[in-house]
C-alpha cells in the first residue's frame, strides 16, 4: 500500500503540468493540488474511504487523476456501498488516455468494477470485466488469476449456467494448487491447509453436483473439509457424506 501511494504521488506531481483546462487551474497552484494528493492519499490508507472519494473528486477539478488514483478511488467506492459510482469512475477512466499505462494496476480497477456490477446483480457485466481482469494476471500475478477465475465462476453460478460455473471453478482451484505446488492427490491426503484452496474446491464440488457428476462433487467435497473448510465439513455431516 505504501508503494501504491508513493507511485500515486509521484504521478500526480508528473500531472500536475496537464491541467484540465484554463478554467480548472485558475484558483489552485501546484502546491495547493499537490497537497490534495496527499491528503487523498493520507485518507484512503486510514480507511476514510469517503474522504479519500471527496478529495480525490476535487483534485480531478484541476488536474487529471492518475491511473493510481482511479484505482484508490473505484476501490474506496466499494468500501462505502457505491457501487454504482465505482461502475462510474471506472468508465471515467477507460476514456482517459492513462488507462493503459500499467496493466497490473488496470487489471485491479477491472476487478473493481466486476465486483461493483456483481454486487448489484448484474452478472453479465461483472463476469466481463472479471474476464479482461484475468487475461492480465493470467501473465502477471496468478494469485489474483485464481481469484478472478472464482469470481467468473460466481457469476456463471448466479445464473444457474452451472457448466461454465464448474469450469471456471475448476480453473481457479488447479491455479491455487499450481501457487501453492501441490495436487488434488496430495489435498485430498491432507497434505494441504489452505483456507482458499478449500473454499473453491467446495464451489468446485457444488457445481460437480448441479450438472450430475456426483462422483467428482463428492471427491472434492472431502478434500474441501481436509483443507479445513468448514462449509465443507458442514455438508458432509448434514448429508451424511
Amino acid at each position: 500500500m505504501r508503494k501504491l501511494r508513493y507511485l500515486w504521488l509521484v504521478m500526480c506531481v508528473v500531472m500536475m503540468a496537464l491541467p484540465m483546462n484554463a478554467q480548472t487551474v485558475k484558483k489552485r497552484s501546484q502546491q495547493e493540488i499537490s497537497l490534495l494528493a496527499k491528503r487523498a492519499c493520507a485518507a484512503f490508507e486510514a480507511k476514510r474511504f469517503q474522504s479519500a472519494i471527496s478529495l480525490m473528486d476535487e483534485y480531478k477539478q484541476y488536474a487529471q487523476l492518475p491511473r493510481y488514483g482511479y484505482y484508490m478511488l473505484t476501490l474506496s467506492c466499494l468500501k462505502t456501498g457505491q457501487n454504482e459510482r465505482c461502475v462510474n469512475y471506472g468508465k471515467e477512466w477507460e476514456k482517459s488516455a492513462d488507462r493503459d499505462k500499467d496493466e497490473r494496476c488496470k487489471a485491479l480497477i477491472l476487478g473493481n468494477m466486476g465486483v461493483a456490477y456483481s454486487l448489484m446483480d448484474r452478472y453479465e457485466e461483472s463476469i466481463e470485466y472479471f474476464r479482461r481482469s484475468s487475461v492480465i494476471h493470467q501473465q502477471k500475478d496468478k494469485e489474483h488469476y485464481a481469484r478472478d477465475c472464482e469470481n467468473i465462476g460466481y457469476g456463471y453460478w448466479a445464473l444457474k449456467d452451472y457448466d461454465q460455473a464448474r469450469e471456471w471453478f475448476q480453473c481457479s482451484a488447479e491455479s491455487w494448487m499450481t501457487n501453492l505446488k501441490t495436487d488434488l492427490t496430495k489435498v485430498e491426503q491432507g497434505r494441504c491447509n489452505n483456507a482458499d484452496l478449500g473454499r473453491v474446491l467446495y464451489d468446485w464440488s457444488m457445481a460437480c453436483y448441479a450438472v450430475g457428476d456426483d462422483n467428482m462433487g463428492k471427491r472434492l467435497l472431502l478434500a474441501s473439509s481436509r483443507c479445513g473448510y468448514a462449509e465443507a465439513k458442514e455438508y458432509i455431516e448434514a448429508n451424511g457424506i
